[in-house]
């Protein structure tokens, strides 16, 4: 698979119009009125403190890609 991704910059205004008018006329698409202003609303939090209140530690997701893809050849 050797194909280079692309990202498209696409306005959410214009993605959230487009989605409703999908929705309106019943196709299908990947992505949901919904889901769009879910991401409008979208808000990071730092959690590092409460990570060390827990002892919690995330790995990264090549670490975790790692252990499932070593799990599965097993």
């Amino acid at each position: 698979m050797n194909r280079k991704l692309i990202f498209v910059p696409i306005p959410i205004p214009l993605l959230y119009v487009a989605c409703r008018l999908f929705e309106m006329v019943r196709i299908k698409v990947p992505v949901s009125s919904e889901s769009v202003l879910g991401l409008k609303k979208l808000i990071t939090l730092d959690t590092r403190n409460d990570q060390e209140i827990l002892d919690i530690k995330f790995e990264g997701y090549r670490e975790s890609l790692d252990k499932i893809i070593k799990q599965n050849e097993l």
